[in-house]
Order: structure tokens, then C-alpha cells, then sequence
């Protein structure tokens, strides 16, 4: 009985297939997870790098601002010191623009405004000849730095410098170029490691999704088989696939034969059984006369099936192989199956082909044979246009222009 979890688990398996094609599943979560890892590396690499950058731009600006502080403090005493406050404002002005300073200013301790580089506020054009001495000015805003002058003959003075505090995290060309190449190149090498592991890991999803199928009841071969083209593990399961359904049809063979071998009792099971059978069967006895056969034999061998009961197998299977083989089971040469495979043109003109499994049946009334067709047409195309990719691509490779 099918739990609640499998009931939920197929759709959502269905929804899955809709996206990704056989086998993609795990390697698509591979590729998930690099690109989760790879966006984390990146996001962690460029913030480590924009705050590395942020605080060395900081650093050096703090001893520029420090050196042009004490060269232009050492500049204002001496102008202060004869008087030439015109000259003082120009160097102000040309020093903010210079060193790309945020404000400049000059002022005296009892707040007297000497000179600025913001144009509009109004400093003092005649200084007194002694000025008050007091404390060292304090900035209003954060982010104001002091240097205190001592003026002779005058008294003391202070000049503050302000920083431009403005930053962006794209004003390095250096930095930005930097990232982005890391960015490219991760990408790269994410998408070379990416389709590396879903060469090697497709085949092993095909089969995943596969073993679930047939642990849900699949049993066609079709729906089991993946392409063999996805490694060795992908090979070796469409081998195992084969194997199990010839393993479930012998498993019914068995049954229909066991039935037989009774007597001839339950001929309604036996029947039943055989009908069930998706591959032809037909039971031969020794003079290779058909006694039995099931609604797939005539599909495959294009006669009803009232018609095959009684006829010879020359007649039904014009095949030397086919009767050669029959012949060697009958006849006690050949212990074991023997299986031959024909290519058949029917009158519509459509190719065809056939394999053939003759199997020994010991029973009370003599010796028999069951005779076993499958139609494996689908397989060979499919081996044939794998083939021919093949030897087209390699082509393609040897010459590409």
C-alpha cells in the first residue's frame, strides 16, 4: 500500500522532471551549492576588500591631514606675525582646494574669525595688536582636526582642518577592476568544475531516479533504461534493468510452464498466466508444432492466434537461426537457453527486429520447448543512432572547418 510520504514525494518528483532533464537532479544541486559557495566567497572577498581599502584611504588621510596641518600652521604664524591677512585667506583657499579638504578655517581663542574657505561667513579684517589668550578651540562637528599656533608677539591662534569624509567603494579603479576579475574568474571556474561534475554525476542521478521508478512498480525496460552514454555506472544499470525483466518474464514463463508440466490442470489460470506475459510465447512440442501460445505471440508474429495452435514453426518463423536452435533444444543437444536474433521486413515495408529465446521443458509427456519473442526494434535504433552521433561528432572533431 503506497504511504502518504510517496504520495507526496510524486508530484513533487513530476514538478522536478518538468525543469530538469533525467539525471540533472543531483547535479544540479552540485551546481547549486558551488554557486551558494562561490557568492559567499565573493560577498566575503569584497567585503573584507572595501573595508581593507576603507580604512587604509582613512589612515592616509589622517597623516596628510596632519602634515598639511602643521606645514600650513607653520605658513599662518609667520603671515599672522606680519599682518597679511589677504595673503593668509588665499593660501587657506588654495591649500582646501589642493589637498581636496572639506573646510579650512583660522580663528583666534575668543572666537574671532581670521580667515575660512567657506567664502560667505565673514572673518575679521583688523586684528588686534595683542589677542586674548584662553583655551584651545573646540571643533562644533566631529571630524574637525587642531593645530594651535602661537603667534609672537600677538598671542595664540588655532587653525582647524575638516577632511573630505566622503568615500565610495568604486572610487579605486583598482579595487573595482579587482573584483570584478575575481568575480569572473570564479564564475569560470565554477562553471568548468560544474560541468566536470555533471559528467561524472548525471549518470549516477539517471540511475537514482531510475531505482526509484522501480521501487515504485515500474517494470518497462524503456522507462527503466538511462543513456549509456553517462559512464560506466549507467552501462551497468541498463544491464541490471535488462537482466530483471528478463529475470520477471522468466519468473512468468516459469509459472506458465510449471502449470503445464501438471497435467494440464487449471487450464483457466494457465491462461490467465500466460496473457499476462507482455513477451510472445509460444510452447513447442517435439515435432516443433506449436501447442500454446499468448495474445503478444500473435501481435509479434502477425497471425491470430487461433491460427499459430497447431502449425509448424517453419511455417511461423521462416528463420534457419530461430529453427536451427529449436532443433538443438528438442533434441537434448543444448541443456541450456538459446537465444538468436532476426531482422524482419513486414508488407507495410517497416524493419523490424525480433530476438528469439528457446528454453528446455522436461515434462512427464515428453520433451518441449518454450519459445520466447521479444521485440527489441527500439533498442537497436536507439543503438544505432548512439552510434552514428558518435562517429558524426568524431568526425566533427577531426575536421571542424
Amino acid at each position: 500500500m503506497e504511504s502518504k510520504a510517496d504520495r507526496i514525494a510524486k508530484p513533487e518528483r513530476r514538478l522536478r522532471s518538468l525543469f530538469l532533464a533525467g539525471g540533472e537532479g543531483l547535479s544540479a544541486f552540485a551546481g547549486v551549492a558551488f554557486l551558494a559557495v562561490l557568492a559567499a566567497v565573493l560577498t566575503a572577498a569584497g567585503w573584507w576588500t572595501l573595508r581593507v581599502h576603507r580604512d587604509a584611504r582613512r589612515e592616509d588621510d589622517d597623516r596628510r591631514i596632519s602634515a598639511v596641518g602643521t606645514l600650513l600652521a607653520t605658513s599662518a604664524e609667520a603671515l599672522l606675525e606680519r599682518d597679511e591677512v589677504s595673503l593668509l585667506r588665499g593660501l587657506v583657499l588654495d591649500t582646501v582646494r589642493r589637498e581636496r579638504l572639506a573646510e579650512c578655517r583660522v580663528q583666534l581663542r575668543d572666537g574671532t574669525l581670521v580667515a575660512d574657505s567657506d567664502t560667505k561667513k565673514l572673518a575679521s579684517s583688523i586684528l588686534p595688536e595683542r589677542w586674548p589668550v584662553g583655551t584651545a578651540a573646540s571643533p562644533d562637528r566631529p571630524g574637525w582636526r587642531v593645530f594651535p599656533m602661537e603667534v609672537r608677539g600677538r598671542g595664540p591662534a588655532d587653525l582647524l582642518i575638516r577632511g573630505d569624509e566622503t568615500w565610495s567603494p568604486w572610487g579605486d579603479a583598482k579595487a573595482q577592476f579587482g573584483l570584478g576579475a575575481i568575480a569572473v574568474g570564479g564564475l569560470v571556474l565554477m562553471l568548468v568544475a560544474y560541468r566536470a561534475t555533471r559528467m561524472r554525476v548525471r549518470g549516477v542521478g539517471a540511475v537514482a531516479e531510475s531505482v526509484v521508478r522501480a521501487s515504485e512498480g515500474e517494470t518497462a525496460l524503456g522507462a527503466l533504461r538511462v543513456h549509456e552514454g553517462w559512464g560506466r555506472v549507467a552501462k551497468a544499470w541498463n544491464q541490471l534493468a535488462g537482466e530483471r525483466e528478463r529475470l520477471l518474464a522468466d519468473t512468468q514463463i516459469d509459472k506458465a510452464i510449471g502449470t503445464d508440466a501438471s497435467g494440464g490442470k487449471d487450464e483457466g489460470d494457465l491462461a490467465t498466466i500466460v496473457d499476462t506475459i507482455t513477451d510472445g510465447l509460444l510452447l513447442i512440442d517435439e515435432q516443433q508444432r506449436v501447442r500454446r501460445a499468448n495474445g503478444a505471440a500473435a501481435i509479434l508474429l502477425q497471425a491470430k492466434r487461433e491460427q499459430l495452435v497447431g502449425t509448424e514453426l517453419r511455417r511461423l518463423i521462416p528463420s534457419d537461426e530461430v529453427l536451427s536452435a529449436a532443433e538443438s533444444v528438442l533434441s537434448g543437444k543444448s541443456l541450456q537457453s538459446v537465444t538468436v536474433e532476426v531482422r524482419r521486413n513486414d508488407p507495410q515495408g517497416v524493419d523490424s527486429v525480433l530476438r528469439f529465446r528457446v528454453k528446455p521443458i522436461r515434462r512427464e509427456s515428453g520433451v518441449a520447448a518454450m519459445l520466447v519473442i521479444e521485440d527489441v526494434t527500439q533498442q537497436r535504433v536507439a543503438d544505432q543512432a548512439r552510434n552514428a552521433f558518435v562517429a558524426q561528432a568524431t568526425h566533427e572533431l577531426r575536421t571542424p572547418l
